[in-house]
């Protein structure tokens, strides 16, 4: 995934390449939102759980799901070409 993130100049809004864009889309909200705010606005986990009323722990888990899922969903588009 490597180069998959660009910054948008002067407004400093993130855009996302259409290839990673599709795969945070077969996420469910919960992982995506986590993986977006720990990627993108860079928050800590701690600030995360806060933002989204969840604990630490379960940020964690999501994050380790969305990306686990991110990586199965690259690796099959790979092989399908």
């Amino acid at each position: 995934m490597t180069g998959s993130w660009t910054r948008a100049p002067p407004g400093g809004r993130w855009r996302l390449q259409p290839r990673l864009a599709a795969a945070l889309g077969q996420l469910p909200p919960g992982e995506r939102d986590v993986i977006l705010l720990v990627a993108l606005s860079q928050l800590s986990h701690e600030e995360v759980a806060h933002a989204l009323g969840i604990s630490y722990g379960t940020v964690g888990s999501r994050l380790s799901r969305a990306r686990r899922k991110l990586q199965h969903v690259i690796d099959r588009e790979e092989l399908n070409g």
